[in-house]
């Protein structure tokens, strides 16, 4: 875990650097404790700067979905409408794409012993028989 004071990032863990010890104005690399060259310290900044970032998703929000997924029928259909839309946050999007793959795991799982329990009792309802 990282805390940021006056451009420096200090290791809250470790406590690597105090902060009388830096001179003022330069910025350190918390792995070698050396200068950082300005273009490369720039480039990161930009390179931070143009990544887009989803607003969170409030508590609010996620007890209306919670709610909506209550309904029986209305949850299977807002379930696709949540994975597979894209007017809806990523974050959302992710966790229901995850929760389609994990009841597609689920389904499938229970049709294999579904099959596995059909097999076997056919099989000994067939010896019971004979």
């Amino acid at each position: 875990m990282y805390a940021s004071t006056n451009r420096l990032n200090l290791c809250l863990n470790c406590l690597l650097f105090e902060r009388s010890t830096i001179k003022k104005g330069r910025d350190y690399s918390l792995e070698t404790n050396t200068p950082q060259a300005p273009q490369e310290q720039y480039a990161y900044q930009q390179y931070q700067s143009n990544q887009a970032v989803a607003p969170i998703v409030t508590v609010k929000e996620w007890l209306i979905t919670m709610l909506i997924m209550i309904i029986p029928i209305v949850n299977l259909v807002m379930i696709f409408v949540y994975a597979f839309s894209s007017g809806h946050n990523p974050s959302k999007s992710n966790f229901f794409k995850a929760y389609l793959i994990m009841a597609c795991i689920i389904i499938g799982l229970y049709l294999l012993l579904l099959l596995l329990f059909v097999v076997i009792f056919g099989s000994a309802l067939v010896s019971l028989n004979s």
